[in-house]
């Protein structure tokens, strides 16, 4: 007889705490050595940034750091979490990530990606 796989539910609080987990560390990427100029070159096709500017991104990458999850962006990956107990960032779901970084970015820089 098989037995049907059963997933359990995680909860608001758990789910919440990884996708900040995954944020963080994605922002704390940005903030090692150079790769904030590499991705910022990269993803908006800006050679030159002045290091004032790149010292305000961090400031500012810091403070995201520090601040809750924006729940209405991360909506459909919190609640896919929330059911399956499972997702995969594989699967686009990581671009939520890097759009939470880019709309930040793009504060400071004068380009639309």
């Amino acid at each position: 007889m098989k037995h049907p796989k059963t997933s359990i539910p995680w909860p608001l609080e758990k789910t919440l705490e990884l996708l900040t987990l995954i944020r963080n560390d994605l922002i704390g990427d940005l903030l090692s050595g150079n790769y904030l100029r590499e991705y910022i070159q990269a993803r908006f096709q800006m050679q030159d940034v002045s290091r004032i500017k790149v010292e305000f991104i961090r400031m500012a990458l810091r403070q995201l750091r520090q601040s809750t999850l924006d729940r209405i962006h991360y909506e459909g990956l919190v609640r896919e979490i929330m059911e399956h107990g499972t997702t995969s960032l594989t699967a686009g779901n990581d671009q939520l990530f890097y759009q939470e970084v880019d709309r930040l970015l793009l504060r400071y820089l004068p380009v639309q990606p």
